[in-house]
């Protein structure tokens, strides 16, 4: 960050497009992303907009819906969300949606708040969600386990906020994915923060199983952990565009197009 409080790098389309190319999606499983607390409406609909744009093996998108998860302090409202990604579609597309996907829109977008800043509180959200849809969290960063005991510092260890917030995290996001797994959804867990800078906690991160990560500070770091690829993004993708809200199609289930063996 500059002295302004405003952050040097920003987690930009292009990122997030070379992200799922190199980590292409699939269901049952999910993505850490831990990019900072700016620009939360605009990663959203970068997000969303990247993904309308998968194809399964039959050249069809395969998510049902995108559920947005808030916080239940959250100012954002499901029209923001809405204007937010009509908004990229327009900028990055070049030209705006049309009438039909605007009639598809509410059936493929909407959100949630929590009901509080408990982690059950997203874990039954994630329950309920209906197969093959993609779940945003924002702010995860914000949620609590109340099972959870935190460890106490090392002798002599400064302590960090991250060492605080980390563990909780770590929580919600093995749990969520474990869900998904379950019920062949994806899930983008956001931080809001920036990236961890003890290792211990960027390890504790790693550790989610069927779980990439993201990170931001100055620069892109990619996670260790990648997915067996069963949807990907077209190859020269934005001259390739699709578009973006078209009715959705499930592949049959079981499908070596959708979900990794």
């Amino acid at each position: 960050m500059n002295g302004e409080g405003t952050p040097r790098f920003s987690f930009d389309i292009d990122g997030m497009a070379n992200f799922f190319q190199n980590s292409p999606f699939s269901f049952s499983g999910g993505d850490i992303f831990s990019c900072g607390p700016f620009g939360l409406l605009e990663h959203v609909a970068n997000m969303i907009f990247i993904l309308s744009m998968v194809e399964d093996g039959n050249g069809r998108n395969p998510i049902s819906e995108f559920v947005v998860v808030l916080p239940p302090d959250s100012e954002h409202t499901v029209e923001d969300v809405r204007a937010a990604f009509a908004n990229a579609v327009a900028v990055h597309r070049g030209r705006p949606l049309d009438e039909q996907e605007l009639q598809v829109l509410p059936r493929r977008l909407g959100i949630v708040h929590a009901a509080n800043l408990q982690v059950d509180a997203v874990i039954e959200i994630v329950e309920r969600a209906r197969r093959n849809s993609v779940l945003i969290l924002c702010a995860g960063a914000k949620y609590h386990d109340e099972a959870l005991e935190l460890p106490d510092a090392e002798p002599g260890q400064l302590g960090l906020e991250e060492d605080l917030w980390v563990p909780h995290f770590h929580s919600l996001a093995a749990k969520a994915v474990a869900v998904a797994g379950r019920n062949e959804l994806y899930v983008a867990l956001h931080t809001g923060k920036w990236r961890p800078h003890r290792k211990g906690n960027t390890d504790l991160l790693l550790s989610v199983e069927n779980c990439g990560f993201l990170t931001a500070e100055n620069e892109i770091s990619m996670g260790l952990w990648q997915r067996t690829q069963s949807c990907g993004l077209p190859p020269s993708w934005p001259a390739a565009l699709v578009p973006c809200l078209r009715p959705s199609t499930r592949c049959p289930t079981g499908s070596g197009a959708i979900r990794p063996d």
